[in-house]
This record gives C-alpha cells, sequence and structure tokens, in this order.
C-alpha cells in the first residue's frame, strides 16, 4: 500500500523563537554601530513578516526590523476543524524612530482577529503546513504551533 502524501494525519510543528534580536547587547542610541549588520534569528519569518508590514502605507519605504514576536494564538474553528482567525503581536524597531534621548523606539504591532490564512503565510508556510492545528503552547523562548495535514484541502 502506497501511503498517500495528502493524508490529513502527517503530523507537522512549527517553533518560533520569541526573540528575533537580542536587544540587551545593543547600544539603543548608537544603531549605527550594529543595524546593518543585524539579522533576525529567523530571517525567512522576518522577511515575510515585513513584506506584510510593508503593505501599510505607516511602514513604506521604512528600514525595519523585526526584534521578536510575543504572540501567536490561533482560533475560530471552521466544520473543517481548521482554525479561521488568528492574533500575533510582533515586536519591532524602524531605523532613525528614535525618543527624546534619541534612543531608538521599540514598537509592538499587532493585528487581531486577522485570517488565519494570512498568519500562516507570514509564519512560513512551507513550514506551517495546514490550518489544522491541534496544539498551541509559548514559554519564556518559544511558542510551538503543532497541526497536521499540509494544507491541501481535498474535494
Amino acid at each position: 500500500m502506497k501511503t498517500d502524501p495528502y493524508d490529513p494525519q502527517i503530523k507537522w510543528v512549527l517553533t518560533l523563537q520569541k526573540q528575533h534580536i537580542d536587544l540587551s547587547i545593543k547600544d539603543l542610541k548608537k544603531t549605527d554601530a550594529w543595524w546593518n549588520q543585524t539579522k533576525e534569528a529567523d530571517e525567512k519569518i522576518a522577511t515575510k513578516i515585513k513584506a506584510k508590514l510593508l503593505t501599510y502605507s505607516q511602514f513604506k519605504g521604512k528600514d525595519i526590523r523585526i526584534v521578536g514576536i510575543s504572540k501567536v494564538n490561533l482560533y475560530q474553528l471552521t466544520s473543517g476543524q481548521r482554525v479561521s482567525k488568528g492574533d500575533i503581536s510582533v515586536i519591532y524597531m524602524i531605523k532613525d524612530e528614535v525618543d527624546q534621548d534619541n534612543k531608538l523606539i521599540i514598537k509592538i504591532w499587532r493585528l487581531v482577529g486577522e485570517k488565519a490564512d494570512n498568519i500562516r503565510a507570514m509564519l512560513d508556510g512551507t513550514r506551517f503546513k495546514s490550518l489544522m492545528i491541534t496544539n498551541q503552547k509559548a514559554d519564556s523562548q518559544t511558542i510551538t504551533i503543532e497541526g497536521k495535514g499540509n494544507g491541501i484541502e481535498l474535494a
């Protein structure tokens, strides 16, 4: 018997690092010293999140770094047992956006009640294989999403 590659029982796990950039070792007043050399821990996901941010007018043309992902929550099951909505909180900074002390401002961007598929796309759809979520958990370091299937809905 041949295994069906589209079998919805295939389990997958996506583990996200909450911290993408360790700011404790950065001088937020002297960004020129480190900004261009600093990469996010998961560049693929950071790039996808930035692409989403850049679809909003307030982020157009900005040089953004994703500091971390503090929350991901997926909910509202469809009749097919797939999540349909989600929330995500992203900690970010924009180069040259500083406070009165010339210190880089750390900001939080939240999407609440967003289409789950949009959140899946931001979190790398090749690893976040489907919207059939079996477990979500978080600790101080990571957010783990577990699911099954590979996202192909069979007619």
